[in-house]
């Protein structure tokens, strides 16, 4: 009988410390938050990595979380992009979302050996301007979204000639030796014959050539102020919002954002829209395994035509009702 009882004794024993040795199989592991950095400038490109942000985490893995490392890097050097894309490489981020030409720029370089994937959002073309190899196999630690600005040039041109037809000279700014804005330019030259066009470009070097150059700017030499494709002019559009009221001239952009604030109309991506559309080709490659340089660089799915009536108003421009019914976005007052 003491046999029996000892055997039992044993047998107990030996389950008991299988089980504690064993018992991490049965029991699911708590898994380390994916880890992304996201590096923008403006509140405009804020769109972007929130759209970003709220597309990852409604597709995130039930049983993953995700932490996100913002910065809206209030420099103007590039190092100052390059030394905020480093830090999110000592923070050990396993994605970076890099949003304008700096931030990308910057992911890109900080990116070079330890291959951390980037999904870019940018305006001018990723492939022309070397950042990938090929839009279709960007080749490299780099996919992402191409919002276009430089390819929708001509449509931008045509809607702003629909909310003001008279449009014959209009006056672009650009930021001297910038080489984003070959591409636009130059489409722009494909389209003055068709429309009679006259082209004034306004070249600068600094924040005051800039100043100077759009007070110079009035409605005795010019129709219309027209964006293209210069992230430093972006970032002062209220000086050429301001000019273009004080002129009573149209000007027109590429962001409803900046047309929020009071340009009279603009014509490109949805930035939310871009944001979600970005977070899609990052699931791919954090979850499904697909590495970035195969996946191709994707066009912007939702472009946006957005229309402020109370800047037209202001400058006296009369709208058509069917001109503003084709606007995604109408701003009134």
């Amino acid at each position: 009988m003491k046999k029996i009882v000892l055997v039992f004794v044993l047998i107990a024993v030996v389950a008991a410390v299988w089980f504690a040795s064993t018992k991490n199989f049965f029991r699911k592991e708590a898994v380390a938050p994916i880890k992304i950095g996201i590096l923008f400038k403006g509140s405009n490109f804020k769109q972007v990595a929130d759209g970003f942000m709220q597309g990852f985490s409604e597709n995130l893995p039930k049983d993953r979380s995700v932490e996100y490392i913002v910065k809206n890097e209030p420099g103007s050097d590039q190092k100052d992009y390059d030394d905020s894309a480093q830090a999110f490489i000592d923070s050990k981020v396993d994605l970076i979302l890099a949003i304008g030409f700096e931030p990308v720029t910057a992911a890109k370089k900080v990116t070079a050996v330890n291959k951390i994937p980037v999904i870019l959002e940018l305006g001018v073309n990723p492939a022309t301007q070397g950042i990938v190899a090929d839009f279709l196999k960007p080749g490299g630690n780099i996919t992402g979204i191409s919002w276009q600005v430089e390819e929708l040039t001509g449509k931008r041109l045509e809607f702003l000639r629909l909310i003001d037809p008279s449009v014959k000279r209009i006056t672009i700014f650009k930021r001297k030796g910038s080489k984003i804005m070959d591409l636009p330019l130059k489409y722009l030259a494909s389209l003055k014959e068709e429309f009679a066009l006259t082209i004034t470009v306004r070249e600068f070097e600094e924040l005051a050539d800039l100043q100077r150059e759009v007070l110079a700017t009035t409605a005795t030499n010019t129709d219309a102020i027209f964006y293209a494709s210069d992230p430093f002019v972006q970032r002062n559009s209220p000086l050429l919002i301001k000019r273009a009221i004080e002129q009573k001239i149209p000007v027109m952009f590429h962001d409803d954002f900046i047309t929020k604030q009071g340009a009279t109309a603009s014509y490109g991506a949805n930035f939310p829209a871009a944001g979600k559309q970005g977070a899609r080709q990052a699931t791919k490659i954090l979850f499904d395994n697909k590495l970035p340089g195969e996946l191709p660089i994707e066009v912007v799915s939702k472009v946006d035509f957005a229309i402020n009536l109370a800047t037209a108003k202001a400058i006296g421009l009369s709208i058509p009702d069917e001109v503003v019914s084709l606007a995604q976005i109408v701003i009134k007052e």
